[in-house]
């Protein structure tokens, strides 16, 4: 198949679009790592899922714009725009991101602890019989009664961390 110099100059612009998106999609992995601290496996694994969603990505691209055949361009296209994305773009969008997603996260919790309050006030309320149901209960009333009281215990100390 004949490309002319015209196509070729229109599939590494694309190529380099491709690289930048793919530089995007590696800061939203980013900023889920600075949001949420994971240890070493996790981030493995993390790693390995963008590696094959790219790879995945990169593929399609190249069958959608040049049917398959690939060529030294498209490589060089894609590394140009990942490398531009990075040297550019990427120190700000996660600057951005990750302060987008703290304010989302504080008026989720915020939301979080309006709704619990009147759920904690019943809680409160119905604990006392509650316990006292349990503990005319047979004898594994104690053991239901640990679980429960263990349950409400964390469930409280989640609420205070809000």
């Amino acid at each position: 198949m004949n490309i002319t110099v015209s196509d070729q100059l229109y599939i590494f612009s694309l190529c380099i679009a491709c690289g930048a998106a793919m530089g995007a999609i590696f800061d939203l992995f980013r900023v889920s790592r600075r949001l949420i601290r994971t240890g070493y496996k996790a981030s493995a694994a993390e790693d390995i899922a963008f590696w094959t969603i790219t790879a995945f990505v990169f593929f399609l691209f190249v069958l959608g714009v040049n049917s398959g055949e690939i060529r030294f361009y498209i490589y060089m296209g894609a590394f140009a725009g990942a490398a531009l994305y990075f040297l550019i773009l990427s120190r700000y969008v996660l600057k951005v991101s990750v302060f987008a997603a703290g304010i989302i996260i504080k008026v989720c919790a915020f939301v979080i602890k309006i709704v619990m309050k009147p759920v904690m006030f019943v809680f409160k309320l119905l604990r006392k019989p509650l316990f006292l149901v349990i503990g005319m209960g047979r004898r594994s009333g104690g053991r239901i009664k640990r679980r429960l009281s263990l349950a409400m215990f964390n469930f409280t100390k989640f609420l205070r961390k809000i």
